[in-house]
């Protein structure tokens, strides 16, 4: 028999996963047309498509704000190796569907990438606020 909080915090890492990804294609400040089947892949392969609020997610656009306490949500999950590797690869996927990749997207990547380089180990989750607080300050910069 499967635990249910198992299934549970399994089906909270896809969505806050999915939020990441969404975030991350509302990087450049709209979601092209050609990063929709990338991200309707994605839905399919973290098992959300009968999940309700997919379409305003998608349909709502998404500040670096949004992003970084998307993200900041789905670390919280403590994420195994693997997990912060499809997420790096879904992400991936979205922002070069369009063969354009912004400033912001390339940000993005790079610091998913030393996200998942820093956290890798047992000893990973003491790290995770100081990517958060370098992840803020890029952010920002971005904006500016």
């Amino acid at each position: 028999m499967s635990d249910p909080s198992s299934s549970s915090n399994s089906q909270d890492k896809a969505v806050a996963a999915l939020k990441v990804l969404i975030g991350a294609a509302w990087a450049d400040g709209q979601i092209q047309p050609e990063e929709l089947p990338a991200l309707k892949q994605a839905v399919v392969e973290l098992d959300l498509v009968d999940h309700p609020e997919i379409r305003a997610w998608i349909r709502s656009p998404s500040s670096p704000e949004d992003y970084r306490r998307c993200l900041s949500d789905y670390l919280a999950l403590h994420p195994t190796q693997a997990e912060r590797q499809e997420l790096l690869n879904l992400v991936t996927k979205v922002i070069y569907s369009d063969d354009e990749v912004s400033v912001e997207e390339a940000y993005i990547l790079d610091e998913m990438r030393t996200l998942l380089r820093d956290l890798e180990g047992d000893d990973s989750m003491p790290r995770l606020g100081e990517f958060q607080a370098l992840f803020s300050r890029l952010l920002n910069r971005i904006k500016a």
